[in-house]
């Protein structure tokens, strides 16, 4: 995380300068803005990747880990979602026929993937919710 903060504050100076020169140097005016909003997002990650590292960095020092937040295991859903994604831009430019299927196929795996996200979690939930009674464990 912090390696990844200092390559974005290089590339957000190094694109501060070359707008910069650009802006100076070229006759055309649309570069010039871009090339400074793609410094402003680089440098925008780098200090969010730089400020979630010292945080984390300080929560680790206080006393360790949270306990209670699970772990959500590996599933097909992102991949799903990211090539329905690449489909449905393909279907704006080129297939009708094609934007719809990866329209449906979109909303499939967002559904999919937000089910296998709470299946894995439900169990913690329960666990949360057990109050400990003069019998035992007991759910609140």
């Amino acid at each position: 995380m912090r390696m990844f903060g200092r390559i974005g504050l290089v590339f957000g100076l190094f694109f501060v300068i070359v707008g910069a020169i650009y802006g100076i140097t070229s006759k055309e005016y649309e570069g010039f803005p871009l090339l400074l909003m793609t410094a402003g997002g680089f440098t925008l990650l780098a200090v969010w990747a730089l400020w979630m590292f010292r945080r984390a960095r300080r929560e680790a020092d206080a006393g360790g880990e949270e306990a209670g937040e699970p772990h959500v295991g590996p599933t097909i859903w992102p991949l799903v979602l990211s090539l329905s994604a690449i489909a449905f831009v393909l279907g704006l430019l080129a297939a009708t026929w094609l934007f719809a299927i990866a329209g449906v196929l979109f909303v499939l795996a967002v559904g999919g993937w937000i089910s296998d996200v709470r299946r894995q979690w439900r169990p913690h939930a329960e666990e949360a919710h057990q109050v400990e009674g003069p019998r035992g464990p007991q759910t609140a």
